[in-house]
């Protein structure tokens, strides 16, 4: 995402990568939210079915996802806030309005980047989706999502009018469709991971011929082709069936590629890395809007590095994973324990270890 986002800025990336990024291995932004929700099922679902176990409902654990969301919406807010702030300067007073009609169209979901607001609203019906699962009626939600991709794509319905930001990027009515794939990806998660090695091969054959029929249908001209192996068209605004499937099945096929390797990557430190952006991974997002806009301020006046603007991308990598760092020390340093007013007695287990940190942390 913070690679296409700074082609779009024009930091120079050459004919070629600019390309591939933008173009033909195109799936950022589709990722981010089928990988939302296989998050959402993968951590909640267990957590509905223990909690029946245990309690007979899961209302517990609905009121935590209705939290989150929440939290997610005043994020939003703050966010939209802030931005319309810092670009008074350079002349979006006009777009700004009058304040309260600013705050109006905030709190009516008019205002901002939708992306978030796409979570938020899929968050909000995630009970009732988790429900569904738990009573083994999950064809009633693909179903559901099927048909309600099927009645904009057929033009029964605009993809805007049922939709939070007017002319946004994530109409509500089609990219429910990537969360709820998402989500439905759960259901053979378990049975994946207990497949043996040549059934996950023979699995990421299947899904590396199926990219290639999708990516020979997207390219086909600029390839060579005459003709498309797939009557398809690949548009991420409004979204596209054939863009759909272009998302869902390269992030599998990523996820399967990283799964055959994981012998090898998961004592990296690029796991490591990677990974510590991942549990970061709304406030790497949230930071990397405004980091992107610093350096877009920078792009025009620096172009004769050609080229070398790439470093750009490398320096904001690493400035979001180093704040991303520092998040996950300030959250430490508040889960850890306070000091015992007396000394432990020599019987007494030690409270932390060495680092600092609670045992049972």
């Amino acid at each position: 995402m913070v690679l296409v986002h700074l082609v779009y800025f024009n930091v120079q990336f050459g004919e070629f990568l600019g390309d591939m990024l933008t173009e033909y291995t195109r799936f950022a932004a589709g990722g981010f939210v089928l990988l939302s929700g296989l998050c959402v099922g993968r951590i909640f679902l267990p957590k509905v079915m223990t909690a029946y176990q245990q309690n007979g409902n899961a209302r517990v654990v609905y009121r935590r996802i209705w939290a989150r969301a929440g939290r997610i919406l005043m994020v939003q807010f703050a966010t939209t806030i802030l931005f319309f702030a810092l670009n008074l300067p350079t002349g979006s007073r006009a777009a700004l309005g009058h304040p309260w009609v600013f705050i109006a169209d905030l709190l009516r979901f008019r205002k901002g980047n939708d992306l978030l607001l796409l979570y938020v609203g899929m968050l909000t019906v995630t009970p009732l989706l988790l429900e569904l699962m738990r009573l083994r009626l999950w064809p009633l939600i693909a179903a559901g999502s099927a048909m309600l991709f099927s009645v904009v794509a057929w033009g029964a319905v605009g993809p805007w009018q049922v939709a939070f930001v007017p002319t946004g990027e994530f109409p509500l009515l089609l990219w429910q469709g990537v969360f709820i794939t998402g989500l439905m990806l759960t259901l053979p998660l378990h049975a994946f991971d207990r497949a043996g090695r040549k059934t996950k091969i023979f699995i990421l054959i299947l899904v590396t011929v199926a990219f290639a029929v999708i990516f020979q249908s997207a390219n086909a001209r600029p390839l060579g082709f005459k003709h498309p192996w797939l009557p398809l068209t690949f548009w991420k605004i409004p979204l596209t069936f054939g863009e759909y499937l272009r998302y869902v099945i390269l992030t599998l096929l990523i996820m399967l590629v990283t799964n055959a390797a994981w012998g090898i990557l998961k004592n990296t430190r690029g796991k490591a890395f990677i990974c510590l952006l991942g549990r970061n991974s709304l406030f790497v997002y949230v930071a990397h809007l405004y980091v992107q806009e610093a350096v877009a301020l920078i792009v025009h006046p620096t172009r004769r590095l050609g080229l070398w603007q790439m470093g750009y991308a490398v320096a904001m990598i690493a400035l979001l994973g180093a704040m991303a760092y520092g998040m996950e020390r300030i959250g430490a340093a508040k889960k850890s324990p306070r000091p015992s007013p007396r000394p432990p007695q020599a019987s007494e287990p030690p409270a932390t270890s060495p680092m600092g940190f609670a045992l049972d942390s």
